[in-house]
């Protein structure tokens, strides 16, 4: 028996692992802490998909229309989305557990998945992965910032990809989530900045990473900040979308 396998089963059984979605006890499954049918309960994002935001398309689509209706009406500033997930059930879940209760450990797990999606992979790859920022207040309550454990943990799975904190959040918000669409906008007006000194050629692929995007009005903002120095190759990544 290998020695690591031999050394998990006996912690498992000093100290035993359940899932962090439904409860069950874990015995045998490929994530530490999620069990196998949860994990088949996470509705993934998949082809056909918005070239631009990323949102998922139900039904046919004409090689013309893969831009969707909201992005044609009001282009987003970044080049292009993809989100793993649609945030719903299992996948809310995780991302709960993750962004409100120390739930450091399931990027462990999130860690497998991500490596499975290529597309991901692709997009991610040789760039400067930007976390959306924080605000300090926030930072300190919470002792962490969730994007920023997302993107140090995209940068060990990917090639030549960095991790730089290039924003700061100026402002203590209320939460978007407890805002409409509208409002999330006026919300994170002016929210970000741009570091005072930021090092890199204007071709440079930057990626925004955040935990979960719903009507992309966060991002955006943090790609204004980019885009207002002459930065243009700006592309956003996040676990999932609302």
């Amino acid at each position: 028996m290998n020695l690591s396998l031999g050394l998990n089963i006996i912690v498992d059984l000093l100290f035993p692992r359940y899932c962090c979605s439904c409860g069950r006890l874990l015995r045998a499954s490929e994530f530490r802490y999620l069990c196998d049918y949860c994990v088949s309960q996470i509705c993934r994002i998949t082809e056909p998909l918005c070239l631009s935001c990323g949102a998922p398309f139900h039904g046919y689509i004409a090689d013309d229309g893969r831009i969707c209706a909201k992005c044609r009406v009001n282009p987003p500033k970044f080049n292009r989305a993809i989100s793993m997930w649609v945030f719903d059930g299992v996948a809310r879940k995780i991302i709960h557990e993750l962004k409100y209760k120390s739930g450091e450990y399931m990027l462990l797990d999130i860690e497998r998945m991500v490596s499975q999606n290529k597309s991901f992979i692709e997009l991610i790859s040789s760039s400067v992965l930007v976390p959306v920022p924080i605000h300090w207040r926030r930072l300190f309550y919470r002792g962490y910032n969730q994007s920023e454990l997302i993107a140090k943990m995209l940068c060990k799975i990917t090639k030549n990809s960095t991790v730089r904190n290039l924003l700061i959040k100026k402002k203590h918000n209320r939460s978007q989530t407890e805002l409409s669409s509208d409002n999330r906008v006026r919300n994170v007006a002016g929210s970000f900045a741009l570091c005072k000194k930021i090092d890199l050629p204007k071709h440079v692929k930057i990626v925004i990473v955040d935990d979960v995007m719903t009507t992309g009005a966060t991002v955006n903002e943090c790609v204004k900040q980019f885009n207002e120095e002459g930065y243009y190759n700006l592309f956003v990544a996040t676990l999932a979308r609302d």
